[in-house]
């Protein structure tokens, strides 16, 4: 939708660019081209930072607003249809104390990595999230207990098979926990599978 919208922006910026050399002999219309023009650019970067704002700019994923707006749309929908809702909770031991002894850069290029094995072994449907500075999230919707559990399987096989080539700092581990709703339960909401997952239930 936002690609569709930034088009819908260049479009009339780009005629209006080029109407006002067309239309430059007539003084009266060109202030309005002029301020429409100006509307055009100030749009356009209005909806480049609300994207943004939804955005982890280091890893590239949502962040936890963006998780939130996409939940308040799949949470209530799920409980409509009967669906389970399941989270994964990613917990990054030792971030701290990687960027004291190695500097921020490396605790910054693990967080990458870690991303990275999200983006590469969730399925299509699955929205990770980086929720804090060293904590992710995993929105896996209309997914059972024992799918998750191979989802966390595929996930852990990969770091493994990351960290031959691009080992995470000594000391950094990570922490997976999952929790699951069923429909019919009375906290089903993105919250409540937050505080779940969070504690490790």
């Amino acid at each position: 939708m936002l690609v569709l919208r930034k088009a819908l922006v260049r479009l009339p910026f780009a005629w209006l660019h080029s109407a006002s050399y067309r239309l430059r002999s007539n003084s009266l219309l060109l202030p309005i081209l002029s301020a429409l023009r100006d509307l055009a650019d100030a749009v356009e970067h209005e909806i480049g930072a609300s994207e943004l704002k939804l955005v982890d700019e280091l890893t590239g994923l949502m962040n936890q607003r963006g998780l939130t707006l996409i939940a308040n749309h799949i949470v209530p929908r799920a409980s409509r249809d009967g669906e389970a809702m399941s989270m994964l909770f990613l917990d990054i031991k030792g971030l701290d104390q990687t960027n004291e002894t190695y500097g921020r850069k490396a605790g910054d290029a693990a967080l990458v990595m870690i991303a990275d094995v999200l983006r590469e072994t969730l399925r299509t449907a699955d929205i990770p999230a980086r929720m804090r500075g060293d904590d992710f999230a995993i929105l896996l919707a209309d997914t059972e207990e024992n799918e998750v559990t191979v989802v966390i399987s595929r996930i852990r096989q990969e770091l493994e098979k990351r960290a031959k080539t691009q080992p995470m700092p000594e000391g950094m581990t990570v922490k997976i926990s999952r929790a699951t709703i069923d429909p019919s339960a009375e906290d089903f909401s993105l919250e409540g599978l937050i505080a779940l997952a969070d504690t490790g239930s």
